[in-house]
């Protein structure tokens, strides 16, 4: 079993070779490497290689994601194509079990951003990009991550080889023994001895920077709605990137309201109007005018119901519904002759 286990490791293409890491290479390290090798093997470069440049894309499409980069570690490619059976050996993995507790944990991810994005009933109504100015916690620009002033100023720990435990075996008893972990003593637990620390940073591998986040305000998007922009957030050595989420929050408007996707609002009328009729207009959101007409009595608090001239429907073509409440401008007063007119009138 351990011969073809052997065979069929010796055939699997490497993936850390093909990037040109070392198996402990951080992310930064991973992306940094992908980036250099896929601009020099594209195929539209002088130098491009169609099949060389597809393996860079499947080695770290693999490494870059911590699931697929541990089941490779474990098994090879063959994890990866049958993740449940573990190389072909029904669950068993000769080396996986006995190396799995010396492997590091996966990586946290970083703690999202939620941010409250404040917007008017015109954007949800139009449409708009909002242009936000986002700060954040990002690797430093000199070190990447690192920590050291040079490359050559961060090396593997020679003891514990980049893991930042040690693992002492004793025996027991007969045919027993017992595995103990602990924090690495020469580096602390970090897998690295550092030389001399990065001159930005300090060694603190993060600094302070800013991006530009442009978000989307789609026609019909409603309170409350997020926007997610995966891997915007803070960033730290050897963590998952956070997400920064936008929440909608929906400025007060002076004439509309609105409820799921139908608007409403309130038209005054006089008294004479409301008792013979009347023709009127509402400017809509985007500057439209919507011809609100009723004939006859129409009493205090009637609501009048305009069809398609509510808030777009996401993914639809259609509006809700737009709601005129009407109020009635009663006179304070009347005089001798309008008090005579209404009398004769009822």
């Amino acid at each position: 079993m351990l011969f073809y286990l052997l065979i069929a490791l010796a055939s699997a293409i490497d993936y850390y070779q093909v990037l040109g890491v070392s198996k402990q290479a951080t992310q930064s390290e991973l992306k940094k490497a992908y980036r250099t090798l896929s601009l020099k093997y594209h195929p539209d470069k002088p130098t491009g290689d169609k099949k060389k440049y597809e393996q860079i894309n499947k080695a770290y499409e693999v490494l870059s994601d911590e699931t697929q980069r541990r089941r490779y570690d474990l098994g090879g490619e063959e994890a990866l194509k049958n993740p449940d059976r573990q190389n072909g050996f029904g669950g068993f993995n000769p080396f996986g079990d006995i190396f799995q507790d010396m492997r590091p944990h996966q990586k946290h991810q970083m703690p999202n951003v939620e941010i409250v994005l404040d917007v008017t009933l015109e954007d949800l109504y139009k449409g708009k990009t909002i242009e936000v100015l986002h700060r954040k916690r990002q690797l430093c620009h000199h070190c990447h991550g690192t920590g050291g002033d040079t490359p050559d100023d961060v090396k593997e720990c020679p003891v514990c080889h980049g893991s930042g435990v040690k693992t002492e075996t004793r025996r027991i008893g007969p045919g027993f023994i017992q595995q103990i972990q602990s924090t690495c003593d020469k580096c602390g637990g970090k897998g690295k001895i550092y030389g001399k620390v990065c001159h930005v940073c300090n060694g603190k591998k993060v600094e302070e920077g800013e991006t530009t986040i442009s978000v989307t305000i789609n026609k019909g998007m409603r309170e409350g709605e997020v926007i997610n922009f995966e891997g915007f957030g803070d960033e730290k050595p050897d963590w998952k990137t956070g997400d920064v989420l936008f929440k909608i929050h929906t400025i007060e408007h002076p004439n509309f309201t609105r409820r799921w996707d139908d608007l409403r609002t309130t038209m005054h009328i006089t008294l004479k109007e409301s008792l013979i009729g009347f023709t009127k207009e509402v400017k809509h959101l985007d500057g439209h005018i919507v011809k609100v007409e009723k004939k006859g009595i129409t009493p205090y608090g009637s609501v009048i119901t305009i069809e398609n001239e509510g808030m777009p429907i996401k993914m639809k073509e259609t509006k809700g519904k737009l709601f005129v409440d009407i109020v009635v401008d009663y006179p304070k007063s009347l005089n001798n002759q309008q008090q005579e007119a209404i009398e004769k009138l009822f």
